[in-house]
Formats: C-alpha cells, sequence, structure tokens
C-alpha cells in the first residue's frame, strides 16, 4: 500500500473549493502572522529549522475525515515510545500563538479526554512557547513527531484547504497515514458518537476531506492510505515501511477493521439518500485509484472522481442554503 509517489511541483490548484466567503479571516490570519514573525524572529528562524528535510523526515501526521479511525490510528502508533503525536493540535491554525501548550492541554481537559499521552502535551520548551517550540522539544525527545487531523463538520471547505497548504509549505516531505471509511458508515457515525440530528454538514465535510486525502495521496510524496475496511498485516507493513522503523505496538493495538458496516441504508435520512448513494458509488473506485496512485490509469479516474466529489460538494451546499 505504500509507495514513494513523485510528488508533482504544482500544487496549487490542484484542490478547488469557494472558499471566497473567508478572505476576510484569512487576510487577518496573514496580518498576524506578519505580526507576530516581526515580535519572534527566534521562532521564525526555528520554524526554518524545524522544517529542513532532516527533521521533516521525521514527522508523521494522520489525516482523514471525523469518524475515519484517525483517533484509533493516532493511539496505535503513539503505543511506540520512539513516536508522540499529539491529536488535533491543528497545527495549521496556530499561526505562531504563544502559550500552545497550555492551550492545546486545557480545550482536551475541557472535552473531558484523559492526561494520556495522546491528549495531553508534556513541557517540553519554555512557558508560553508557540507550536514550533513545542514541536522541537518533542523531536529533541522523540524519533517521530506530529499530530493527527480528523476534518468534521464545521467549515470543512476552509479548513480542508489551509491544511493542505500549510502541510505542503511546511511538512512536504513527512510521513501522511490516509484514514478511508466507507461513506455510509463514516457519516451516520457522527450520529451515534455526536449525537448529530442533521447530517448534511457532516455529508459535506466527508466529501470535502476525500478531496483533501485524493490530494495528499497525488501531491505528497510519502503517503499510506488506510482504509478501515481492510486493516490488517499489510497495513502496519505499509507504515512500518512509510517510517523506516519497526511498530510493534500498531500490531498490538485494537484498531478495528469495520469488514461489516454497523448500518443499514434505511437509516440514511431521505434526503441525503441520493447523496450517500453517489458516494458509495465512487468509493470503490477510489479505492483501487488511491492503492494505485501514480500510474496513469489511476491519475485519470481521481481526476473524474475528484470532479464528481465536487458536484456532491455543491449539491450539498445548496440544500444547505436551502
Amino acid at each position: 500500500m505504500f509507495n514513494s509517489i513523485p510528488a508533482r511541483p504544482a500544487y496549487r490548484g490542484a484542490l478547488v473549493f469557494s472558499d471566497h466567503r473567508y478572505v476576510a479571516s484569512r487576510l487577518i490570519r496573514r496580518l498576524n502572522l506578519a505580526r507576530r514573525i516581526a515580535l519572534r524572529p527566534g521562532t521564525s528562524a526555528r520554524l526554518a529549522s524545524l522544517t529542513e528535510a532532516a527533521n521533516q523526515a521525521r514527522m508523521v501526521f494522520v489525516s482523514g475525515a471525523a469518524r475515519s479511525g484517525t483517533t484509533a490510528m493516532l493511539i496505535a502508533v503513539n503505543g511506540s515510545d520512539d513516536v508522540f503525536m499529539l491529536s488535533e493540535a491543528n497545527l495549521y491554525l496556530e499561526n505562531l500563538m504563544p502559550g500552545f501548550q497550555e492551550r492545546y492541554n486545557a480545550r482536551h481537559r475541557a472535552n473531558g479526554l484523559p492526561p494520556t499521552k495522546h491528549f495531553k502535551c508534556p513541557m517540553v520548551a519554555p512557558e508560553n512557547s508557540t507550536w514550533v517550540e513545542t514541536m522541537g522539544g518533542l523531536l529533541s525527545r522523540h524519533r517521530f513527531v506530529g499530530e493527527k487531523v480528523a476534518f468534521g463538520h464545521y467549515q470543512a471547505e476552509r479548513f480542508v484547504p489551509e491544511y493542505l497548504a500549510f502541510q505542503h509549505r511546511h511538512f512536504h516531505q513527512a510521513a501522511y497515514i490516509l484514514m478511508f471509511r466507507n461513506p455510509r458508515d463514516a457519516i451516520l457515525s457522527t450520529r451515534a458518537a455526536f449525537g448529530a440530528k442533521n447530517l448534511r454538514p457532516w455529508a459535506l465535510s466527508f466529501t470535502v476531506a476525500m478531496r483533501g486525502l485524493i490530494c495528499l495521496r497525488r501531491h505528497f510524496p510519502r503517503t499510506v492510505p488506510v482504509f478501515l475496511e481492510e486493516i490488517g498485516p499489510d497495513t502496519y507493513e505499509a507504515i512500518e515501511q512509510c517510517l523506516g522503523i519497526r511498530l510493534p505496538s500498531l500490531s498490538q493495538a485494537a484498531i478495528r477493521s469495520w469488514a461489516k458496516s454497523p448500518f443499514v441504508a434505511e437509516q440514511i435520512p431521505i434526503e441525503l439518500r441520493e447523496t450517500v448513494a453517489d458516494l458509495e458509488v465512487l468509493y470503490a473506485p477510489l479505492r483501487e485509484a488511491i492503492q494505485t496512485a501514480g500510474s496513469s490509469g489511476a491519475e485519470r479516474t481521481l481526476d473524474s472522481i475528484d470532479a464528481r466529489l465536487n458536484q456532491v460538494s455543491r449539491r450539498l451546499r445548496t440544500m444547505s442554503a436551502a
């Protein structure tokens, strides 16, 4: 499943969203970033060091739509003493704000998560440091560091492109574990897990996240696609091959292979049945094309699937606006 794909040099424009709604917030973020860089020149220098090729090779990220096994994969990989991954630190949104470690820990405490390795960041940098100093501190203690990010219902069309741009700018050579799950289970499980009543935003975020994973697979050189329906020894071997280390904790972890769906079609809300049916039709060819990405046939298939996912996104936006 892991193959080193020569990344296309032209990332720009590979993933197009209608994100004109977020122009003002994007400009404000850029102004804040420029101000913080001016105030913290040392942080800027450490960021340049952190993103050097040798350090990028020691970074690992888990990415996927919500309810696609990202947390289970985080815990499994984090079972190794060689690895320290943060859970949804959302580095791409941090913008060099000070106080990263306390802010990260406070957010997880507020969500009722236990203060374990997966949800608590140790004090590895001076108080009031940014994520840059913190990741540098973790990198001095562990062979691999990184984070997992799951894209949920909130402003996915804004955050997925921002994540891709940030990762491409700073961690293009890092390792990426891409988590996939079939659309019916991923979307419906948000109701079971979070009590979500309106599933349209979750269907939209799933669709947008799939486009993001396609982009990562095609334009980033070190990626391992993981399909929740077929996790097994080959999955663990592919991840170990990508990182270049043994991870005994992976095979011992309780990552369930959801080969059989826990949901039936009748549980899909009537207004989403056409959408979910369209996404399910795309899932099988998506799996095949993702696994063989880089071949001319797979690239043509991914072009077609990405275009169809964009059509589904537009339909969902129209439904939400109605």
